[in-house]
């Protein structure tokens, strides 16, 4: 029997996590290592289309006051630095109840102190017309904030080059991330309510 409780069971409820994290520095370079963990929670079972990494590059935002929020949404107005299709060699098309993948996706950023890089994962569903799944780090270049002995000088630009993704999950550099803990990192349906 059918009952309108049973409808919230089948929700799509993926855990998704990850971390960000720079290694490897040079004097000209340094690797950003951005993992990400999507498994299906729930208890229906999820049909991905093909994700895609997008990466965006800002400059460091100008303090106005004490304390400001910084808002993700506004370092992502503008088109992404790149844009990277992903496989179902590196996530699956579909997740039963209980089963994950983690991918690490490795870009080699050149080392420009103060500008902001931003990545990003959009999962879509197989359903054109279902709500899409997305997740999100950013972090200074390189790990580099803009000090006032750097800030003097010219900075470089900062291109970006896709390398290839790997399949170990790295230590965090802004959090430790585990399957069990859902509260360091951000899940958002685009076109539906936010999930956290």
């Amino acid at each position: 029997m059918y009952r309108e409780t049973d409808v919230p069971a089948q929700e799509k409820r993926p855990s998704i996590q990850s971390e960000l994290k720079w290694t490897a520095n040079s004097k000209e370079s340094c690797l950003a290592e951005y993992t990400v963990t999507f498994k299906n929670v729930g208890k229906t079972s999820i049909d991905l289309g093909s994700p895609t990494l997008k990466v965006w590059v800002t400059d460091q935002p100008k303090l106005n006051g004490q304390a400001e929020y910084l808002d993700p949404h506004a370092l992502i107005t503008n088109s992404p630095q790149f844009e990277q299709k992903l496989t179902n060699e590196e996530f699956a098309n579909h997740y039963p109840p209980d089963v994950g993948d983690t991918v690490t996706m490795t870009t080699i950023v050149k080392r420009n102190p103060g500008r902001i890089l931003m990545f990003a994962v959009d999962f879509p569903q197989r359903d054109p017309g279902a709500a899409h799944f997305l997740d999100y780090r950013w972090g200074y270049a390189c790990d580099e904030p803009l000090t006032e002995s750097v800030s003097k000088k010219k900075r470089p630009l900062a291109p970006q080059h896709w390398d290839t993704p790997g399949t170990r999950l790295s230590r965090g550099f802004h959090q430790s991330i585990v399957l069990r803990n859902a509260s360091a990192f951000m899940i958002e349906e685009i076109g539906g309510p936010a999930r956290i």
